[in-house]
């Protein structure tokens, strides 16, 4: 590849998909694996390529953690070399994307490392809260975090693989709003409280501001513990459906639209044979938006379905466009969701590191294999060479994956 530098990892940023996420993992494997690396041709296939702010404030924020020695970390850079000088440290921290960049991918690019690191962190991220093209917040604290809870190892557990499932596995403490059908919403009162998600032995995580594109200025705080130990999960069925919510959010925009995203959303779950709960929010922000997130709560697992209104798009538009992102998954049978798919990898790739024993394996079935799945895969053994990723599936339909040592592969 051209422009390698010697001693330093090579990676190829154009790869597969070829979009930030292979930026993200690889900075995250290389804190956590002290490698150095250098990546060339970032986004190379982007109708505008390089780094962009939300890529930017990645770097400099494992940089951070790390102490990493840089070169590259500017808009538009499409080579960047990494080196880190020491282990993930804990901390307090606070980066500001400074766009309307998504503080979500900023979150999980950092929460390894951190939760890996010995010590407690105090995290606070400025930026979008829910914007397209990534998980808005709400996917973090009612999918995500209950779901990467199943690799906890918990203190007297000394199992090495966990199934996920029950009716508490990994639910995060009660919101603070309570959850409701259509009717007269809370106004605009901004002082209703913030979301919060307590994931015991993880993370602690609220939002204090939402941030809209193209404003921006959304702000969320995590508290992670560090010195986390991760397992083995199997996660091939999910079980029966428990319940499905709807939130229909929207800030500094007149109360009619939360409310015929609501009203709508529930009268097309209903057609499906489902009653759902509903909640309206009037979310402090300092821009406009709004959003319909529709969650999916089954017996071992859960899913997130997220719509964003815009300028010309009607209300009954935007609760259509998620109840029918949720129907398609509810179909298709498999328990992780396409985005989940992706944003698992790297914690359970972890899990299966070399280290005290072997881990087993882990196994989960998903909705939809994707570019992003794949080329996921592809950067992650680029870092950990004793870990085997196996993805039985064509992209766009159904698969699994399946994740172990590399003693474990030649053992089965």
């Amino acid at each position: 590849m051209s422009g390698d530098r010697p001693g330093f990892l090579p990676i190829d940023g154009s790869y597969g998909e070829g979009g930030g996420q292979l930026v993200r993992t690889a900075l995250a494997l290389s804190a956590l694996t002290g490698v150095a690396m250098h990546i060339s041709g970032i986004r190379a296939g982007r109708a505008r390529p390089g780094l962009r702010a939300q890529h930017v404030a990645a770097v400099r924020a494992v940089a951070d953690i790390c102490g990493a020695h840089v070169e590259g970390v500017e808009l538009g850079s499409r080579t960047l070399s990494f080196e880190p000088t020491a282990r993930p440290q804990s901390g307090r921290y606070r980066w500001e994307i400074g766009t309307a960049g998504a503080v979500s991918l900023l979150f999980q690019t950092v929460l390894w490392p951190l939760a890996l690191a010995p010590g407690t962190s105090d995290v606070t991220l400025v930026g979008g809260t829910h914007v397209e093209w990534s998980p808005p917040v709400d996917y973090i604290l009612q999918v995500y975090l209950p779901l990467v809870a199943g690799l906890l190892v918990r203190q007297g557990d000394g199992r090495s693989i966990v199934s996920l499932g029950g009716a508490d596995s990994g639910r995060p403490k009660a919101r603070t709003r309570s959850v409701r059908h259509p009717g007269p919403d809370r106004g605009d009162m901004s002082c209703a409280g913030n979301h919060l998600g307590t994931i015991s032995g993880l993370v602690s995580l609220s939002i204090e501001q939402w941030g809209w594109y193209p404003r921006g200025g959304g702000v969320i705080h995590a508290t992670i513990s560090g010195g986390v130990r991760l397992r083995a999960l199997r996660l091939t069925d999910r079980g029966s459906l428990r319940s499905v919510s709807v939130l229909s959010a929207a800030s500094n925009l007149p109360a009619h639209i939360r409310q015929r995203q609501a009203g709508h959303a529930d009268v097309l779950l209903r057609k499906g044979g489902i009653r759902p709960q509903i909640e309206i929010l009037a979310a402090p922000s300092p821009g406009k938006g709004t959003a319909v997130f529709v969650l999916a709560e089954y017996q071992h697992g859960r899913a997130g379905f997220t719509s964003y209104g815009r300028i010309r798009k009607p209300a009954e538009r935007v609760a259509e466009q998620a109840c029918k992102a949720f129907f398609r998954y509810h179909k298709r049978g498999q328990p992780v969701d396409e985005h989940l798919a992706d944003q698992l990898l790297l914690p359970v790739a972890l899990a299966h590191r070399p280290t005290d024993g072997d881990a087993g394996f882990t196994e989960y079935a998903v909705e939809s294999v994707t570019e992003h799945l794949v080329t996921h895969a592809w950067v992650i053994k680029q870092f950990l060479e004793d870990v085997c990723i196996e993805i039985d599936g064509d992209v766009g339909k159904t698969g699994t994956v399946k994740v172990g040592s590399r003693t474990a592969f030649s053992t089965k």
